[in-house]
């Protein structure tokens, strides 16, 4: 397990981090939200030991994490932009302490499967953006990493590309390879990841299993009408009206189907059922 207790970071009178805490176990995917500026990329750093914190402990099974255990994909571009995809990727590898052949057949096998190895022998300032995404994953990936950390993957990928990033992160899930990645959008996330932690001015404002917010999701209650439309009830925590559509927050499942009864005996109902909160509702409601 990896394990983040009271992590603390300032940049001069900057405080950046305010006692983060987390883990992240084996098989897991954990995501870690919140807008720019929140304090993700510095957390990773920390994580890394590309820079120094000021207080609390990162241990990964009882220990200091090793960096040839961590694989490292970092928001912005750090590939050598006049050196050839293959030779670099070579260097990288050698760093992790791969074996020269072992490192031929791991560079082979990404290139190969992330359908970019046309481009072995080219230099990365020829690459579009997403296909630069991809060797910096290669990079990421190469040596076997236990821990992988992703800042922003997705960037500069088109859906096509972003559905192979997902199918890897799926393959080393059943790996039981840790993974922690980072995103300002909900959206990409919220199918495969097992936990979310929304990080906001430098604190862990949310920090939820995918179950407990999928437990919490079944608490909209949407309401199609005919003509105007009013109805008020003491278990309503929020109400949104949009054209002939009504919508109804509520505390649980229970209290949803109690405000459909109530609501179905009304004439101007067309249809009434449950509706889904998605990820991105519930962490703007909790954070």
């Amino acid at each position: 397990m990896l394990a983040v207790k009271d992590l603390h970071k300032s940049y001069g009178n900057k405080e950046v981090l305010r006692g983060v805490s987390f883990t992240v176990s084996k098989g897991q995917i954990v995501s870690l939200l919140g807008s720019n500026g929140s304090g993700k990329t510095t957390t990773f750093k920390c994580l890394l030991n590309l820079t120094d914190y000021d207080e609390g402990t990162i241990r990964y099974n009882g220990a200091r994490p090793e960096r040839r255990k961590m694989g490292y994909l970092p928001e912005e571009r750090s590939l050598f932009f006049d050196v050839e995809v293959f030779r670099q990727l070579k260097y990288v590898a050698m760093l992790k302490g791969v074996s020269p052949d072992d490192a031929d057949r791991e560079i082979s096998y990404w290139l190969d499967r992330l359908r970019v190895s046309e481009y072995r022998q080219e230099i990365p300032l020829k690459l579009s953006k997403g296909n630069q995404q991809k060797i910096q994953l290669i990079m990421c990936l190469l040596g076997n990493p236990e821990i992988i950390i992703m800042d922003e993957p997705w960037t500069g990928l088109d859906q096509n590309n972003a559905a192979i990033f997902q199918t890897i992160l799926l393959e080393l899930k059943q790996k039981n390879r840790m993974i922690l990645l980072s995103s300002h959008q909900y959206q990409p996330v919220q199918e495969y990841c097992d936990r979310f932690l929304y990080l906001k001015n430098g604190e862990i404002a949310v920090n939820r299993t995918k179950g407990q917010l999928q437990s919490m999701a079944q608490r909209m209650v949407e309401v199609e009408h005919e003509h105007d439309f009013y109805f008020r009830d003491d278990l309503i925590r929020k109400t949104e009206v949009r054209d002939h559509k009504a919508y109804f927050l509520v505390d649980n499942d229970e209290d949803a189907w109690t405000i459909m009864e109530r609501i179905k005996r009304k004439d101007s109902v067309v249809s009434i059922k449950k509706r889904c909160l998605n990820i991105n509702d519930l962490i703007e409601e909790l954070k």
